[in-house]
């Protein structure tokens, strides 16, 4: 529905519409209401019955709405409807585009009816006098709250004034919740810095903020200020991981299983389904030929693991955060070879031809004593390596265990084939943590027993180290419960 408007007449603090009643909304009662464009706050609202097709409307300045809060230049929008339905109200052929100010300004604004663009009507409004810009002169932020300094002002949240918490002179100080804040999934926060100063006649205009500054506290803050704007960009350095181990360490650190874990943690690297043994050994040469049955990722993974060269990446030497679990050398073993070692991963490696040639296969299964003893020397040349190459880097012993049950599709509970062969990969598990909590730094995690369990719909199948969502929720929160409590 569309009206018309006819003509308009310029009194000195007022306009008088002059409108073309459609037949349909001829004793329908109208709203006219003048809407902040920057803000969407109501300034003006009024409501006419007209009685026949010619219709006048007088907007008075002195019926708008005494708000606190302005920008030097607003854009106000007329909006009218019925009780059913939205109106919109156009130009009139004849009327010309030009508009003019009112004789009078409207408390320290003058204002004047124009055209957008699809000729409607609207209202600009520009505060007489120019407005001092205002200097940010420092920002610092913890987990908890953003410090900022800067000229006397007040912040603008919304169409609220944030007033300082302390003034001294001409400085405002602002003390911020962090989480009035919208961070996106990889910690980062992005919002422009408005602030608002006072007129004389009791009045906020927004003004320009000005300002480069970065800063580091628990968050990053950076300040930056353009022609148009002043942004107020926040950053929460994440603390980075990598793994030695298998799925049970890596999906903590999955989006499918904790959604959020980007805001606090960067994965970097995962060593993948690898004994202990095998990742420190010596270095092997293999042929990309005979590994040519296995997919992308499986060769990939087979290639870093006889490279040996995990320790000497640049991404692990990065690493807040090294986690470690053993659940191959419990479930797989190794293969001894050529003066070196890879995983008995017999998902993988026994897919291919290196697993023709002159081997020797080493389990817990066939001489667990043997088997821990060459472990135990593995180990203590991991530590040692670590020490070396990633000296600030602190470990974390994932006390990861096997299920003999999972959750079915129908919410029963049912056993795993291998179910009589879970205790005994459990106590091995056991002694290899045990070993290493007692000779090594380590930060120990593990998760309740109740959620050691799987699910028919694990994201990569049923597995006895495949478990259900709490059990990643659980970790993940255990191990930020582990940073803060003095091992950041």
């Amino acid at each position: 529905m569309e009206i018309l408007i006819k003509n308009i007449k310029y009194l000195e603090n007022a306009i008088d519409l002059f409108l073309d009643i459609p037949e349909k909304l001829i004793g329908s009662e109208l709203s006219f209401r003048i809407i902040k464009r920057q803000a969407n706050v109501e300034i003006y609202k009024h409501k006419q019955v007209f009685d026949s097709h010619v219709g006048l409307v007088n907007i008075a300045a002195e019926d708008f709405a005494n708000r606190t809060l302005f920008h030097p230049e607003e854009v106000w929008d007329l909006r009218v409807s019925t009780e059913k339905e939205d109106v919109t109200v156009l130009k009139g052929a004849s009327l010309s585009e030009k508009t003019h100010y009112l004789e009078k300004q409207w408390q320290g604004f003058a204002w004047k009816p124009y055209w957008t663009k699809d000729e409607q009507l609207a209202f600009y409004a520009r505060y007489h006098k120019d407005v001092k810009a205002v200097e940010v002169k420092d920002v610092y932020a913890t987990r908890d709250r953003l410090w900022l300094k800067l000229d006397a002002c007040s912040i603008v949240q919304g169409d609220t004034l944030v007033q300082p918490t302390y003034s001294e002179q001409s400085t405002a100080y602002f003390i911020l919740p962090i989480e009035t804040f919208s961070f996106d999934q990889e910690g980062h926060a992005k919002t422009p810095l408005t602030v608002a100063v006072p007129t004389e006649d009791g009045k906020w205009l927004t003004a320009k903020s000005t300002g480069n500054i970065q800063t580091h506290g628990e968050i990053e803050v950076t300040v930056t200020s353009s022609a148009d704007s002043c942004m107020l960009m926040l950053n929460k350095p994440r603390k980075t991981v990598s793994v030695i181990g298998s799925c049970v360490s890596r999906d903590n650190f999955n989006s499918h299983f904790n959604a959020g874990y980007k805001q606090d943690f960067q994965f970097l690297q995962l060593q993948n389904q690898v004994s202990i043994i095998s990742a420190v050994a010596e270095p092997l040469v293999i042929n990309k030929e005979d590994i040519s049955q296995l997919g992308t990722w499986e060769q990939n993974n087979l290639l870093s693991e006889c490279r040996k060269d995990f320790f000497t990446t640049s991404e692990l030497a990065n690493t807040d955060y090294l986690i470690l679990d053993f659940f191959s050398d419990v479930y797989f073993g190794v293969c001894l070879l050529k003066d070196s070692a890879l995983t008995n991963n017999h998902w993988v490696l026994h897919k291919t031809d290196v697993y023709q040639n002159d081997l020797t296969i080493c389990t817990l299964s066939e001489d667990d004593e043997a088997y821990f003893d060459m472990w135990k020397q593995a180990v203590h040349q991991l530590f040692e390596k670590l020490s070396i190459t990633m000296p600030l880097t602190k470990v974390v012993l994932h006390k990861a265990r096997f299920t003999d049950r999972y959750l079915k599709e129908d919410g029963t509970v049912a056993y795993f084939e291998n179910a009589d062969r879970v205790e005994q990969f459990n106590k091995w598990w056991d002694r290899f943590d045990h070993y290493v909590e007692k000779n090594f730094d380590v930060i120990s995690i593990n998760v309740s027993q109740e959620k050691h369990l799987s699910h028919e719909n694990h994201k990569w199948g049923k597995f006895n180290v495949h478990y259900i969502d709490s059990y990643y929720h659980e970790f993940l929160e255990k191990f930020k419960h582990a940073l803060e409590i003095g091992h950041s």
